[in-house]
């Protein structure tokens, strides 16, 4: 059965020092259809928020099909109060581990700074993902007991 999937991630953003995540790290299933949401939630500070997409072509003999190739997804200043939706390229998301032999083909890396004059503990960026996964034990059919 297919069912809708979340995930929420708060982010404090108390300096100007760049704070980053990678959207597959956080999932435990694969997620198809994603959507990634991000909100500002300070009442002044502007946020720059950056999201590249890497495509990992693992190792090979063949330097034509090794290592890592990213590109720029999004450049965006988030003003006060505002919100980006930004509808993930890729077909599905795989989780990611730090593992060399499950990082997946494919991982999205989100870059967040505060470009406010004083920062305060109170600048929040809200992460939050959308998508679909499918339950195989959740929600199942349920027949009448036979006598």
């Amino acid at each position: 059965m297919i069912v809708p999937f979340r995930f929420y991630q708060p982010f404090r953003l108390s300096d100007s020092v760049a704070q980053t995540l990678i959207v597959e790290g956080y999932l435990n299933q694969t997620v198809v259809q994603p959507r990634l949401h991000l909100t500002n939630r300070s009442s002044f500070a502007t946020l720059q928020v950056d999201i590249t997409e890497t495509e990992n072509l693992g190792l090979s003999a063949d330097p034509l099909l090794t290592g890592q190739t990213t590109v720029a997804r999004v450049s965006y200043k988030l003003p006060p109060g505002g919100a980006l939706w930004h509808a993930v390229s890729v077909p599905f998301l795989e989780p990611y581990s730090q593992t060399n032999a499950t990082i997946p083909s494919m991982y999205h890396t989100v870059r967040i700074q505060n470009l406010a004059a004083s920062p305060t503990v109170d600048d929040v960026l809200g992460v939050a993902l959308y998508g679909l996964f499918e339950d195989a034990y959740g929600n199942q059919s349920r027949s009448p007991t036979v006598i």
